[in-house]
């Protein structure tokens, strides 16, 4: 545990399978979550974009830049989604404008994990995507997806 949970926020998990593959699920409260044997990540996020398919709407239309995570077959497929904010090439994304997208990919669970200047594409070591104005910071977490 690298954090005190924080219940009114979601959490994205990850739980082994019997044949040491991975499933994904949401959980709309961090206080809804028992760590057991099989959990072997747990990522804290905002709030719970999609349920079953479902959008959940949010009033705020303002646009950021947004990170999320999507969902789709039955926890085995995760899509990693960051938006950026350049001023130039794209305006960033409201929360229901990012929840579309993800739905469109077919995501039937959904999480925002954070936004603003924090939300940063890593490729290969290369920044792909810029937020405006560009503001380095410290991130919490990351994924790291290998060959």
């Amino acid at each position: 545990v690298l954090a005190p949970r924080a219940g009114r926020y979601a959490a994205l998990i990850f739980d082994a399978e019997k044949d040491e593959s991975f499933s994904a699920k949401v959980i709309d409260s961090q206080n809804d979550f028992e760590l057991d044997d099989s959990t072997k990540f747990a990522f804290g996020g905002f709030w719970t974009l999609l349920k079953d398919g479902e959008i959940i709407m949010f009033k705020s239309q303002q646009k950021e830049p947004r990170s999320a995570a999507g969902i789709l077959d039955g926890g085995k497929t995760l899509i990693l989604l960051a938006i950026d904010k350049s001023g130039t090439t794209s305006k960033g994304a409201t929360f229901n404008e990012t929840s579309s997208i993800l739905l469109r990919l077919g995501a039937t669970e959904a999480i925002m994990l954070d936004g603003g200047s924090s939300s940063s594409l890593v490729i290969k070591g290369k920044q792909i995507s810029k937020t405006f104005p560009h503001v380095e910071v410290a991130l919490s977490f990351g994924f790291l997806l290998e060959d």
